[in-house]
């Protein structure tokens, strides 16, 4: 459900995901990795995805994808 052309390619990310996260300059430690579950959801009528860290309630980390 996407109306932004662009992120078309991007179709296949919506749903629930497990991940991993590391090497990032955020985290506290250089070799620091971060699991836990994401949401991919497509926001404003299919203009952008959201990624969503974390659980509804209590997200951790938001990504917006436009």
């Amino acid at each position: 459900m996407t109306s932004n052309p662009a992120l078309a390619a991007l179709q296949f990310l919506a749903g629930r995901w497990d991940m991993e996260l590391s090497a990032a300059a955020f985290l506290p430690e250089p070799g620091a990795k971060v699991r836990g579950s994401v949401a991919v959801e497509w926001i404003e009528q299919g203009a952008a995805l959201a990624m969503r860290m974390g659980d509804a309630a209590t997200p951790t980390a938001t990504w917006i994808i436009g």
